[in-house]
């Protein structure tokens, strides 16, 4: 099976070290991290990634500015993005979810939900 490739993107060093960890779980995935959305957009120009995870509160660009940056490029259009997040409330699902995340997922995380949505959303069993 071919090497599938990850976008990690959170300000936090410790959340983006447990997201990799957990993904890790994951056998063909390799995972690329970056410590904000304007790192995120600048990895994301250079790089091809089969899904990206982000945080929705960080310096620079936050989460729903590279949401809709990824979202507004042909090559990124139909990459699966999730979103983690410390926000739990309806008004900014709903708007992470129309401005085209995929998912959103309320920090903090389980390892195992998360795996299994990555999974799901590669399309793996």
């Amino acid at each position: 099976m071919p090497q599938r490739r990850a976008l990690v993107v959170d300000d936090s060093p410790s959340i983006r070290q447990a997201v990799v960890g957990a993904l890790g779980l994951i056998p063909d995935l390799a995972c690329t991290e970056a410590g904000d959305g304007a790192e995120g957009i600048r990895v994301a120009s250079a790089a091809t990634f089969d899904i990206v995870l982000t945080d929705l509160n960080m310096p620079l660009v936050g989460g729903l500015g590279l949401v809709t940056w990824l979202r507004g490029r042909p090559q990124t259009r139909a990459v699966p993005i999730v979103v983690l997040t410390t926000v739990s409330d309806e008004e900014n699902r709903r708007r992470l979810l129309a401005a085209g995340a995929t998912a959103y997922l309320t920090k903090p995380v389980d390892a195992p939900l998360l795996v299994a949505k990555v999974t799901e959303l590669l399309g793996r069993p």
